[in-house]
């Protein structure tokens, strides 16, 4: 019995032994490079939506009261050290900023700066960039596209 066992841990040691060689052959594999913060290569493929804070604002109109009222959505991705789920906490921590860029955006806008398809567009740009600089200054996310829910003037 001691014998068989003595063999079997002879066994053992030699096919741990000959296991660590072949590793240490194959060499420890390089990290995936996954490119500079900024650079569509650092993300990853997961997209989230974030909900943004609501937005009502009176335009730039001295004759009569304008408002806009929007809700929109924030379309993100992580890369680096963040992974989706700390996103969270990011907006809702830089919500009262949020809210007083886009207030401050809008709020300089004329009716007729908001009223067509190519100057919504340029809006959406504005408020990307805006939110951008606040949730992710440092690049470790992407704010990628600016999403509409509701957009109202008056």
């Amino acid at each position: 019995m001691k014998k068989k066992l003595f063999i079997g841990f002879g066994l053992l040691v030699a096919l741990g032994g000959s296991a660590l060689i072949v590793v240490g052959m194959a060499g420890v594999p390089e990290p995936v490079p996954y490119g500079e913060p900024g650079t569509p290569q650092y993300y990853t493929s997961d997209s989230f939506e974030q909900p943004l804070p609501g937005i009502m604002v009176n335009l730039a109109v001295k004759e009569r009261p304008t408002y806009v009222q929007i809700k929109a959505t924030a379309v993100c991705r992580v890369g680096g050290p963040l992974q989706v789920g700390d996103t969270p906490g990011l907006f809702s921590d830089a919500e009262a900023h949020i809210r007083d860029a886009l207030i401050m955006l809008i709020g300089s806008k004329t009716p007729a700066d908001v009223l067509f398809a190519e100057q919504k567009e340029l809006l959406k740009t504005q408020m990307k960039d805006k939110i951008q600089k606040i949730v992710f200054p440092d690049n470790h996310g992407r704010v990628e596209e600016i999403l509409f829910r509701q957009f109202q003037v008056q």
